[in-house]
């Protein structure tokens, strides 16, 4: 039986962000799933508490994946 297969955008997002998860330096702010929670971008407070810190407006254009490692003081924001 022969199998096809097509990658999708979704996938893709999907497989990196279970990647950075894995990653103890890095982790993920923000993420533009379909049907996700994308207006909001979280950050971490002094006491290690997860809350947001940003939200897009309704029309305002957002990047896919921002992803944070506070070590290195490194934002990375993509967009695809």
């Amino acid at each position: 039986m022969k199998y096809r297969y097509k990658l999708t955008e979704e996938i893709s997002r999907w497989a990196f962000e279970t990647h950075i998860k894995n990653q103890n330096s890095w982790w993920i702010a923000f993420t533009n799933p379909t049907a996700g929670p994308w207006k909001r971008v979280e950050s971490f407070n002094k006491k290690n508490e997860k809350g947001e810190v940003f939200r897009f407006g309704r029309d305002e254009k957002r990047p896919d994946i921002v992803i944070v490692n506070d070590e290195l003081k490194i934002m990375i924001i993509l967009f695809y």
